[in-house]
């Protein structure tokens, strides 16, 4: 007999199941990946879509300073040593529906409290915009005004 060499032929990477398993793998997580982005799409173009057909605008706090104003003189009537932030566009969320104003943010209620969520909605009751009806006051849990 004739010694004969036995060699082993490599498989081509295709041939190899392992390597199948990592490409469907990779193709799941790539779609859905892809699916998450359109669902957030769709989500915004809706929520866009009924902001303009109600005519509320969201407004960059920092051009309502004077109706965050409004809210915390109203917040401060019933707490008087209340602290606000003064980052209007991160802290602050305007919702603006001429002549009414919802505002939004966190305050420290008292000295030594914890930061807890307020809102605030008025009306404006003249075109110059100097007088108001307070509609709604909430700090945390309490309801202070609703009407």
């Amino acid at each position: 007999m004739e010694n004969e060499v036995k060699t082993k032929k490599r498989k081509s990477i295709f041939k190899r199941w392992w390597f199948w398993v990592i490409i469907v793998i990779a193709f799941f997580v790539v779609i859905s990946f892809s699916g998450n982005e359109t669902e957030d799409l769709t989500q915004t173009n809706t929520d866009t879509h009924s902001a303009q057909n109600s005519q509320i605008s969201n407004v960059d706090a920092a051009d309502n300073i004077e109706a965050i104003t409004y809210a915390q003189v109203a917040i401060k009537e019933f707490y008087p040593n209340a602290k606000f932030s003064y980052y209007f566009d991160e802290d602050y969320h305007v919702v603006e529906q001429h002549p009414r104003y919802k505002i939004e943010g966190q305050c420290f209620p008292t000295e030594n409290s914890l930061p807890e969520k307020f809102c605030v909605i008025f009306e404006f009751t003249n075109d110059d915009q100097t007088e108001y009806i307070l509609e709604y006051v909430k700090v945390g849990d309490k309801t202070l005004i609703d009407n």
